[in-house]
């Protein structure tokens, strides 16, 4: 009796097998943020606009500049110890005291703006990222890192901590651009970013 049971549910099994709800498989996709960041529209008008910031500090710079050595060529024309050249002395110190004052200011602000603007437009990412994922049923999206390797890694400027550094940070080691949606990520921001939103 136990073997006709045994014979009989080894008969059943494969119609068992395909009467069971099938197992829903996990989708997985790759995007590079590196790429998606670089290939932004909001990203090459923010670099623009910071081109821009840049040259005007530089301009602002030049005539500080300019100031001081103003104040350093007026007080050559005395003597030192007379007064002329001592309130002149004070100006260029002043001024010399302003510029690095200045200088330390906007180097630290524009450290700041670009910490934020990067932090921004990686959160933007990640959203855009997600968005597709959930439109498509992609259960997780791997960030893709890629490290360009030098070409000739036998130039002695080039350590083995450096080349095993570099491909230690390598988190995908083969992509067939299947599973990227950098493309669409990219796609969709701009739309996005075009229409104001």
């Amino acid at each position: 009796m136990n073997r006709t049971r045994l014979l009989f549910v080894i008969m059943l099994l494969p119609l068992l097998t395909l009467a069971a709800p099938a197992q829903a498989q996990e989708r997985v996709a790759v995007a590079n943020p590196a790429r998606i960041l670089s290939e932004l529209q909001e990203t090459r008008d923010l670099h623009q606009k910071m081109e821009a910031d840049v040259n005007r500090l530089q301009g602002e710079l030049k005539q500080r500049r300019d100031k001081i050595e103003e104040f350093r060529q007026q007080r050559g024309a005395f003597k030192p110890g007379t007064q002329q050249y001592d309130d002149l002395n004070q100006q260029l110190l002043q001024a010399s005291i302003e510029l690095d004052t200045w200088t330390a200011h906007m180097t630290a602000e524009q450290q700041r703006h670009r910490k934020q603007r990067t932090k921004q437009m990686y959160d933007k990412i990640a959203a855009a990222v997600a968005e597709i994922a959930q439109q498509r049923g992609i259960d997780l999206v791997i960030a893709e890192q890629t490290v360009q390797l030098p070409d000739d890694i036998e130039d002695p400027r080039y350590s083995f901590d450096e080349l095993r550094q570099a491909l230690g940070q390598r988190n995908v080691l083969f992509n067939s651009g299947k599973l990227d949606i950098s493309n669409d990520v990219i796609v969709a921001m701009d739309a996005r970013y075009k229409a104001g939103q």
